[in-house]
């Protein structure tokens, strides 16, 4: 049942309040001109129909929201213009939410983009003391607009607008671990074309059957409103919802409650996988993320090729923005370059565990919308040392350490260290604490979260050490060819910086040390490759339900420009293999060779679980990829950088197409500049080529910009 004579009454007083305050459209804040998505109800108007709470009509039910979190992107010029604070600060928490709040999400983009933005609203039903399937009907209400001017109204034609496929707005319901479509799911809410008359409108979207108890997570429940549209000129962005209803229609009228009646939370507790059918939730993730795997040693890994690659997606021009362990898994914790985060390191002061902030990761934005998490393996380095056994927050399931192939300490779950003895490898004890968790949250029947993150292929210690494979793969990489690019032990490095110029030709014996660490690496994934196949078959009916991603913390070099080492600007050291198999959004044999980032990851997962970044970011979703490889609104650019302490300081650059340029803030300012479609092994630094001078000055500018955002 609909409450329409709710809605027609809000449309005739929101009629007469067009140049009310509230109601925000193209306007002036703070001198500067903003553009604003309006989803408006007026409690004055609700105040004179009905309580804000709650009030029992019959078994009709109206709620205001509790909480309200939203995020923004668009293009690469998200935050311009806005305070992280200012951001943060407009959304709501429990507790917090009146009718005058207003969760408000702003950049700054200077010419035609899509935009691209979400709000999440949480109701809390439980005075209802109902569960989820005795919801028989709701509807959203809500009032918007998408333009208006210098007044604070939405009839003016100033406005640039959206182009003529016009602003839309998506609607959907929580559903356990996903998101479910509202009827209608979709509305236009305005072109440019209107900008001239009053666009202002109200809405309702509605569910009128298939409630169950997976609608309601401890009496909360979570609507969701998505928006995008292709802007036709430069603005400030500025989205503004000040009040949206939720009406909820119940088979009974239920009495009030004095306190929250959910159903009861299922065990956690590990038990033996029986059930045949798939988690009712999710998607579930697990993330393996290997240590300094370069894409070439995807070859000597026939499971990831054929069970994620072949049944995914493989990105050819993935990317981490740093090429060093704890400065790039900080930025999949927390979807940040590294000048946000502040870990340029591995060890304090600049890096470790101890830099990091972990109130606010990935974890943290699972658990709070209902994941149950895990970490098996590498975490950031001195956690050992300084942290253990203390769990950071947001983690479920804990069994970390700071690397190690044979005889380690594990921290788990909160427990003094472990004692792992020469005799177990550490890639197979970590898959089995992977394979234990998928089985007994599987048998809870809750969507979940993994991060695997074996040593492997890292150095034993450091280079020259090897890896060690486990015992059954000992001695089976022998015989492997050796890998010999035109870059390898380049002959002149004289247009290199000096750390690299200043380094000798390799020898035999050390051309022969890398070479065993190279075939060390490849023996090391073959276990790692094994513990894939066994987590995939772990999953069972729910692997087509689970977003499983590959991917590499940073790449590492094998001889080229004689170098041995990973935290450089060279392609061998910053690029990654990157993979995902998802079935319902992705098909197989997917390739896309967009440029894409490791700390897009963690945008990527929270975009599929419905969890929102509680700080602010710098990665994108990658799900618009998944549908549409050559997505044509995607970054055409990326900022790389990194830290070499007392060796030539900070090192920034930026890839655009095929050209890369660097600058070194150590080294008396060089810099270098390349051409990858002549020279893809990076053999020649065109730094002082006349004809590359307008392409190299338009770089410096945007490396610049790309270094404040």
């Amino acid at each position: 049942m609909r409450v329409n004579n709710i809605l027609s009454t809000l449309k005739s007083e929101v009629s007469s309040l067009k140049k009310n305050v509230f109601f925000c459209g193209f306007c002036k804040l703070s001198n500067k001109w903003v553009f604003s998505v309006v989803f408006i109800v007026s409690l004055s108007i609700l105040a004179s129909l009905l309580p804000v709470r709650k009030q029992s009509i019959a078994s009709q039910n109206i709620f205001s929201p509790v909480s309200g979190f939203g995020t923004v992107a668009a293009g690469t010029k998200k935050g311009d213009g806005f305070t992280a604070s200012e951001v943060a600060g407009a959304n709501c928490t429990a507790g917090t939410c009146k009718s005058n709040n207003s969760w408000n999400l702003g950049f700054d983009a200077t010419a035609p983009v899509v935009v691209n933005t979400q709000i999440v609203f949480s109701y809390d039903l439980s005075s209802l003391g109902i569960t989820g399937s005795q919801i028989t009907e709701l509807t959203f209400n809500f009032a918007g607009c998408w333009h208006g001017g210098s007044a604070r109204s939405c009839n003016n034609a100033n406005n640039p607008g959206f182009d003529a496929a016009g602003g839309q707005a998506l609607f959907e319901i929580k559903k356990g671990g996903n998101w479910e479509q509202l009827d209608p799911s979709t509305v236009v809410l305005g072109t440019s074309g209107d900008s001239s008359s009053d666009g202002y409108a109200t809405y309702q979207v509605t569910k009128s059957s298939g409630f169950d108890n997976s609608y309601l997570s401890g009496g909360i429940m979570k609507v969701r409103v998505r928006t995008t549209g292709r802007t036709t000129g430069s603005l400030d962005v500025y989205q503004v919802t000040d009040l949206a209803s939720l009406t909820v229609t119940t088979g009974s009228d239920p009495s009030p409650s004095p306190s929250p009646n959910p159903s009861p939370s299922p065990s956690l507790s590990p038990s033996p996988l029986t059930s045949p059918t798939p988690i009712p939730q999710g998607p579930n993730f697990v993330v393996i993320e290997t240590d300094d795997e370069r894409p070439e040693l995807l070859d000597y890994m026939p499971t990831v090729r054929n069970r994620i690659i072949a049944q995914g997606m493989y990105f050819t021009q993935a990317y981490n923005t740093t090429s060093l362990c704890c400065p790039s898994r900080s930025s999949f914790l927390s979807g940040q370059y590294v000048h946000n985060h502040g870990v340029w390191s591995t060890y304090a002061p600049t890096g470790g565990v101890t830099v990091f902030d972990d109130s606010s990761s990935i974890a943290t934005w699972l658990k709070s919308a209902g994941y149950r998490t895990s970490l098996s393996g590498k975490y950031l380095l001195e956690y050992m040392k300084k942290r253990a056994p203390t769990v950071p927050p947001g983690w479920d399931d804990w069994h970390v350490f700071d690397g190690g192939y044979y005889g380690f300490n594990l921290s788990e779950n909160g427990l003094p260290k472990k004692w792992y003895n020469k005799y177990n490898y550490s890639t197979d004890v970590l898959r089995d604490k992977v394979v234990s968790f998928i089985q007994s949250s599987r048998a809870a029947q809750v969507p979940f979260f993994v991060w695997y993150t074996p040593f492997a292929p890292h150095a034993y210690s450091n280079y020259p050490s090897p890896p060690a494979p486990a015992i059954r793969h000992q001695g089976t990489c022998d015989e492997i060819l050796v890998y010999r690019p035109p870059s390898f032990n380049e002959a002149d490095v004289s247009d290199k910086p000096g750390f690299v110029s200043n380094r000798p030709l390799m020898d035999d014996t050390a051309i022969a040390r890398i070479d065993t660490f190279r075939r060390g690496q490849i023996c090391a994934v073959k276990a790692v490759d094994e513990a894939v196949d066994a987590i995939l078959n772990a999953l069972g009916p729910d692997l087509d339900n689970t977003v499983v991603i590959f991917v590499s913390d940073n790449g590492f070099m094998w001889g080229e420009h004689r170098m041995v080492m990973k935290n450089c600007q060279y392609e061998e050291c910053i690029k990654t293999p990157l993979a995902i198999r998802y079935p319902p959004l992705i098909a197989p044999g997917t390739v896309s060779d967009k440029f894409v980032l490791g700390l897009d990851l963690p945008l990527t997962i929270a975009d599929l679980a419905g969890a929102t970044p509680t700080i602010p970011v710098n990665g994108r979703s990658l799900v618009p990829l998944f549908s549409d490889p050559s997505f044509p609104d995607w970054r055409v650019d990326f900022l790389f950088e990194h830290d070499q302490e007392g060796v030539y300081g900070k090192v920034y650059g930026v890839k655009q197409g095929n050209y890369k340029y660097v600058e070194y803030e150590g080294e008396g300012g060089y810099e270098e500049f390349y051409d990858l479609a002549s020279d893809p092994f990076e053999l020649d630094n065109q730094i002082n080529k006349p004809e590359f001078a307008s392409t190299i000055a338009s770089l410096k500018v945007r490396l610049s910009q790309l270094k404040s955002e």
